[in-house]
Parts: structure tokens; C-alpha cells; sequence
């Protein structure tokens, strides 16, 4: 059953029809752009990731936009500077909803360039 309480097809449900089903196509962008970054192929991680954090932006799903940001300050060099944009828009968001443990991860993962 979905979280309307009728099938998970039913309209408005979240579940198979419902904005889970959306998010499959960005957790698909996500899920190998952090493959590539662990396999250390920055130049492919970039376009994939790029990719997945527009597809959460244009849902309108900033935590997860926020989350991946977070994935590519950790797994990608943060000077980068695509890396900076996307973790600048990932702290906005996570003040903006008092998210602190996960601003620290942030921060942990944008300082680390600087004392590498």
C-alpha cells in the first residue's frame, strides 16, 4: 500500500507511481558518477554528477540535491571548482533546514583539499 493508503499506483501515492519513481532517474545519474569517482575517473564523475544534480533540482528535491553535493565533496577533489558550486548549494540548503551533522560533513570534506 502507499502512504495515501490505496495501491502504490494509485495518484498522489509515493510509491511506484508516485516521486519515488522520479527519483530512480537522478539515484541512476548519482549511482555511477560515485562509481567513476571511486574508480578515480574525475573527468567522467563530473558530467555524471553535473547530470544528477540538475535532475534533483528540476524535481524540486533540494535534500537530495544537497546529498550529492555532499558525495562529490567526498569523493572529488574539492577545489574543483564545479565541486565548490554544488557544495556552496548543498550548505544553503542544509542551513536553510538546520541540518548540522551534515553541514559538518561539508565542511570535513571541503577542508580536506587544504590540508592535503
Amino acid at each position: 500500500m502507499g502512504a495515501a493508503g490505496g495501491h502504490a499506483d494509485a495518484p498522489g501515492a509515493r510509491g511506484p507511481a508516485g516521486p519515488a519513481r522520479a527519483r530512480g532517474g537522478s539515484d541512476r545519474r548519482a549511482l555511477p558518477a560515485a562509481r567513476a569517482a571511486l574508480d578515480g575517473r574525475s573527468a567522467d564523475a563530473l558530467p555524471l554528477y553535473r547530470e544528477a544534480l540538475r535532475a534533483w533540482r528540476d524535481l524540486g528535491l533540494a535534500w537530495d540535491e544537497a546529498l550529492c553535493g555532499i558525495d562529490m565533496a567526498i569523493l572529488l577533489e574539492p577545489s574543483e571548482p564545479e565541486v565548490g558550486a554544488a557544495a556552496e548549494r548543498s550548505r544553503e540548503t542544509l542551513v536553510r533546514l538546520g541540518a548540522a551533522p551534515f553541514i559538518e560533513r561539508l565542511d570535513a570534506a571541503m577542508a580536506r583539499s587544504a590540508t592535503e
